[in-house]
């Protein structure tokens, strides 16, 4: 699944996870794209022995081919519904890590800031494999879910998310929705999405 050069990419990003982290995945075996995600789950979870994987397609709530970060024992918010490849592979280890508490990028004001967001949030990330946008994007959403477990964040790919884009008329990536409002169409800086969340929470 992934060669050399991106293994050692995978365990550079997760080197600074120390805490007890489970990839659960509702991805089938029997489906190809079912088990593609197995296979780069487990890839990941290879380069950190903190890392696990589980898989469960019976007594959940998400739909299929769906990953959710558990840090001991804790669900971080984020859920992905989409394999973690290509340009969605650094985003999706960097909210596995700031869900452990380290690789934030983002300063300490807006974090601050994020935390003090008191409503609970429902955040819904549209996303391209092939955007250039689409990384950074989601590494601001995840890491100010990260920061705050009353805001949760679910990524979908435009692969799978046809019926997204026609019920909220979602015309590029990434979109971000809250509680299914559109609140940013395309890429949005730091502070617009904080300020936009403190108003949608006043």
């Amino acid at each position: 699944m992934f060669d050399s050069d991106i293994l050692s990419g995978v365990r550079g990003v997760l080197a600074t996870l120390h805490k007890s982290t489970d990839l659960q995945s509702t991805a089938p075996e029997d489906t190809a794209e079912g088990r593609s995600m197995r296979e780069t789950l487990r890839a990941i979870a290879s380069c950190n022995p903190n890392v696990s994987v589980s898989f469960a397609t019976e007594g959940v709530d998400s739909p299929s081919d769906s990953i959710r970060i558990i840090v001991d024992g804790i669900d971080s918010g984020v859920e992905f519904r989409v394999e973690p490849k290509g340009n969605l592979l650094s985003p999706f280890l960097y909210a596995v890590v700031n869900a452990g508490g380290s690789g934030f990028t983002l300063d300490s004001t807006l974090l601050k800031r994020a935390r003090g967001i008191t409503n609970p949030i429902k955040l819904m990330t549209y996303v391209g494999d092939h955007s250039s946008m689409t990384p950074r994007a989601l590494q601001v959403i995840n890491e100010i879910v990260a920061v705050n477990p009353g805001i949760t964040n679910v990524v979908v790919d435009n692969a799978s998310g046809h019926d997204i884009m026609k019920r909220y008329g979602v015309e590029s990536v990434p979109t971000v929705l809250c509680n299914d409002v559109v609140i940013s169409d395309g890429w949005a800086s730091p502070e617009d999405v904080v300020r936009t969340l403190e108003r949608i929470s006043a």
